[in-house]
Parts: C-alpha cells; sequence; structure tokens
C-alpha cells in the first residue's frame, strides 16, 4: 500500500490507547505494531523513524495512564510515558538495522524476538513489574493466553509483534519471499491455538473442587476505616491517641470476622480477606486470635490480612502481611508484601524478603502473595516451583486499576498451573482454576460488601513456565544477538541498491543503497 508514511504513524497512535490497561480492544494490539512498523520502514531516516514511534508510544502509554492508573505526579508520568516510548521504539530501531539485510523468515523474527527483549528486558529491574504489556491485553482469547504456560507473558509478546514483520512484505508490494514470513507466522499461530484449545479441552481439574470464598468491605466501610489519620501520623503518636481510632478500625475487623462466619457457614472451607484491614501493632495478636477462634469453630483454613500501624518514628511506619490460620488456629505463614505500590505505600512500608510462603493441607498445597506482587511473574512463579494447587492474592485496587488488575491476574493462574482467589477491597474479587478461566467474580460497590462464594480445583497443573521460568525471553535475547551478527556480515558485502525484499522503492520512500542479503534475488 503506497500511502504518505505519516499516515501510518498516525493510524499506529491510534490504536496504541486501546491495546493497554484501561480501553482494551483486542485486535488493537495486533494492528498497532504493523501500522507503526510499516513507517518505521518507509521513513528516510533512522532517527525520524525512531523519533517517530516513540512519541507514538508515549502518546499510548499517556492514554493509558490516565484517571490515576499510574499514582505519580503528573510531570514523573510524562517522564514515564517518554522513557516507554523510547524503549519499545528499540525494537523498530532492530528491525531497520537487521530485517531488511536478511532474507525471508530469518529478517522477520528480529522485530518480534527485539520487542519481547526489550520489553523483558525492562520490566526486570523496574518498579511496575509487567505493567504496559500488550500480552494483558489477549485476556479474553483463553486459547490464545494458554501459550504462556509454556512462554510466560513473552511468547504472546512475540506472536502479537511477529504478525507486523509476516505482514509488511505483503503490504510493501513485494512479493519476493514476502508469503513465506506470513505462512511462517499463520503456522505458528494455528499451532499456538490448538494447543490452547487442547489444553482446555484434554486437562481439566483432576481433583474434586474445594469451596473457597472471598470477602471484601464495601466502599464506605473501607472509607471509615481509613478516614481522619494518617499511617506516619499514627505511628509517631502517643497512645492516647491511638487509641481513639481503634473504634473505627475494630469496626472494619469485626465486620470481615462475621462476613467469615457468614462464608463459613454457606460451606466455604478456605477463606481470604482482602488487603488492608488496619490494626494498631498493640492489638495484632489479639485480631489474630479471633482469627483463629473462627478458623477452629468451623474448620477452615483463613487467610487474614493485618495492616499494621507500628508504634515508631522511623519508616517504615506499616507491615503489610498476609497471615494464614489452619483448623487449629495455628499460624501457617506471616508474609509482608514484597513489592509495595510506588508513590502510594512505597512512603509507608518497604520491601520483603521476596520468599512465597506455601503451606500443606488437606486439600492441596496453598500459597500467598499480596495484590502488586501480582504484577511480577518472577516472583508469582516460585508459587508453580512449589507445586501449590491455590495461590490466594489479598488486594486492594483504586478505580482505574479495577477491570484491567483483575484480567492480569488470570496470567498468573496458567503460567503456573495454579488455581486464583484474590479477595479485593475496592476492585474485582476472582476466583480462576489453573487454567485461567474465572469461575466467580465480583465487584465492590459503595453501599455493599462483596461475598464471593466459589469452588476451585486445589491441585496444580504442570506448566512448562513454572519450571523452566523466562528461558523463552532468553532465547529472544540471543536471538537478536545472533541476528545482528548475521545482518552485520551481510553489511560487509559489496552494495547493491535494493528494496527491503528486493525490488525498488517508490520515489517518496527513497533511501541510500543497501547491501543485497545473500540469497535475495
Amino acid at each position: 500500500m503506497k500511502l504518505p508514511s505519516w499516515l501510518w504513524l498516525l493510524a499506529g497512535a491510534l490504536l496504541l490507547p486501546f491495546a493497554g490497561h484501561q480501553t482494551t480492544v483486542a485486535v488493537a494490539a495486533w494492528l498497532a505494531p504493523v501500522f507503526l512498523l510499516r513507517f518505521s520502514r518507509g521513513a528516510s531516516r533512522g532517527w525520524i523513524a525512531w523519533g517517530g514511534v516513540a512519541l507514538a508510544y508515549a502518546f499510548g502509554a499517556g492514554m493509558d495512564f490516565r484517571n490515576g492508573l499510574v499514582p505519580l505526579p503528573l510531570p514523573a508520568v510524562v517522564v514515564l510515558a517518554l522513557v516507554t516510548g523510547m524503549i519499545r521504539a528499540a525494537g523498530y530501531a532492530v528491525d531497520r538495522a537487521v530485517a531488511r539485510r536478511l532474507p525471508g523468515i530469518a529478517g522477520s523474527l528480529a522485530f518480534p524476538a527485539a520487542m519481547t527483549a526489550m520489553e523483558w528486558l525492562a520490566t526486570r529491574p523496574g518498579p511496575f513489574g509487567t505493567w504496559g504489556s500488550m500480552a494483558y491485553s489477549q485476556s479474553g482469547n483463553l486459547p490464545l493466553v494458554q501459550i504462556v504456560s509454556v512462554t510466560g507473558l513473552w511468547g504472546l509478546t512475540f506472536l502479537i509483534h511477529w504478525l507486523a514483520s509476516a505482514v509488511n512484505p505483503l503490504m510493501e508490494g513485494t512479493p519476493d519471499r514476502a508469503f513465506r514470513p506470513a505462512a511462517a507466522f499463520a503456522a505458528a499461530l494455528a499451532g499456538v491455538l490448538l494447543f490452547g484449545g487442547a489444553r482446555l479441552a484434554l486437562f481439566p481439574p483432576d481433583a474434586p473442587p474445594v469451596p473457597v470464598a472471598a470477602v471484601a468491605l464495601s466502599v464506605g466501610e473501607y472509607d471509615s476505616a481509613f478516614a481522619g489519620w494518617k499511617a506516619g501520623d499514627l505511628a509517631r503518636a502517643p497512645l492516647p491517641e491511638r487509641a481513639a481510632v481503634r473504634p473505627q478500625l475494630a469496626a472494619a475487623q469485626a465486620f470481615l470476622l462475621a462476613r467469615t462466619d457468614a462464608a463459613a457457614s454457606a460451606g466455604a472451607r478456605i477463606v481470604s480477606w482482602p488487603e488492608s484491614t488496619p490494626v494498631l501493632a498493640e492489638d495484632l495478636d489479639g485480631l489474630l486470635e479471633r482469627g483463629a477462634a473462627v478458623a477452629r469453630r468451623h474448620r477452615l483454613h483463613l487467610l487474614m490480612t493485618p495492616w499494621v500501624i507500628r508504634r515508631t518514628d522511623r519508616f517504615p511506619y506499616v507491615e503489610n502481611l498476609s497471615v494464614l490460620v489452619d483448623p487449629a488456629g495455628r499460624v501457617l505463614w506471616r508474609y509482608p508484601k514484597t513489592h509495595p505500590v510506588p508513590g502510594i505505600e512505597d512512603s509507608r512500608f518497604g520491601t520483603g524478603p521476596g520468599v512465597v510462603p506455601l503451606a500443606a493441607s488437606p486439600h492441596g498445597r496453598l500459597a500467598s502473595v499480596i495484590c502488586f506482587d501480582l504484577d511480577f511473574p518472577w516472583l508469582v512463579r516460585q508459587a508453580g516451583r512449589g507445586r501449590a494447587g491455590l495461590l490466594l492474592a489479598p488486594s486492594d485496587d483504586w478505580p482505574a486499576l479495577q477491570e484491567p488488575h483483575a484480567r492480569m491476574a488470570v496470567f498468573r493462574a496458567v503460567e503456573n498451573g495454579t488455581s486464583l482467589l484474590r479477595a479485593t477491597n475496592n476492585g474485582v474479587s476472582v476466583a480462576v482454576d489453573p487454567l485461567g478461566r474465572v469461575l466467580g467474580s465480583v465487584e465492590t460497590r459503595a453501599d455493599a460488601a462483596p461475598l464471593l462464594l466459589s469452588a476451585l480445583p486445589v491441585t496444580p497443573a504442570f506448566t512448562l513456565y513454572s519450571r523452566a521460568g523466562d528461558w523463552f525471553a532468553w532465547l529472544c535475547v540471543a536471538a537478536v544477538a545472533v541476528l545482528g551478527t548475521l545482518a552485520r556480515r551481510e553489511r560487509r558485502r559489496p552494495a547493491v541498491p535494493q528494496s527491503w525484499h528486493g525490488q525498488g522503492r517508490s520515489a517518496g520512500e527513497a533511501e541510500e543503497p543497501l547491501p543485497r542479503a545473500a540469497g535475495d534475488h
């Protein structure tokens, strides 16, 4: 298609806001890279290609960060969007340097490998985990999502971007070898969908499901519990001032205990509270004992979530905990949250040691992380390696986060072959089986506290990802290095004018002569 390159840039930029978290249209994640790659390949200079793509992704990120999705000041959000754009544009720069110098299928792999490698390398040291990954846009396609049980998110990221480099030769109108990359992509996508369909059809849970429940506060009750005080001030306050807030904290605790009673009476054998049950440090033992009494009375496993306000004048002021009590009333673990949310929680409490707790139960092995921890697959993978059958993930969201965060959680269940129970304040509580099927969900309301009753298998399903980790991401890093080396060798050959795939460019797309790739004709 011979269109001005800026139209391709505009089309891709306008699709990117729909490939993110808040307003998600699954097909937009596939089409945006197609158009942006067409712009990048048609740009007259490399810096124009890189700059245009970077600004397009920055625009998409900025639109996705609206409504307070990222809890940072506006200047920091702008910087984050620009950095996101520059990182994403690096993959397009790799494509310009490599793909046009290599023939056919090999050249088509450079772009998806680079985009996957860049995304993975950027998420590992970052404080936001895998937020921003286009893979999450495909949560509604369960056969496709099953690939993450083998490759993690990175296989899905690779597929989304491979479409762009596979079909661009067809869009350029250069038939020489143009159909080979497209055919290879189509075969790979068909294989992934067949694998996913077979996994969903042939591997149902092989054990009876266990009745579970997720309880939470209504928005009004939550706001009442946290009204009129700040964690840092209350941590430094004398005992009389701390005692003044005890009644409102106790009301929230009593409500969750009563809801636990109700869930147990309805048959639940495992009950989870949501993140953020505020309690003064001097009252923590009493809360745990009351919870243990409920667990003993109903013979259930109870996950409590004390948000402990310490007595101190030094950071950290809060302990954000997941505490599991067994039917005998014994505490099986006391897990501190590993990843506080930047801009909100990191001013109140520090990072935990990053050890996911595991405990045996008559139903199967149980594990836990807390809310934002779910966005770090390499942390959650400890549950999969430990053969956990149920991951308890108490959470606390805010409006812009509710739907996308619940969708993202599904991927951790599939990656690790574990059921997931996510009890959530200010958001969506979900019960998910090891194949990512949502068996129950309920949203927090202003005037009614949610109670999610469901039944989940607590027998883990085998996944390669839980054992081998980010092997596919490492493979993409290696592929970029190998393809880059091959492209440099081709660059040393005698220069012969050619287009990307063996034919001349249009007058509007003229660029300096490029060396012929070996085997092109």
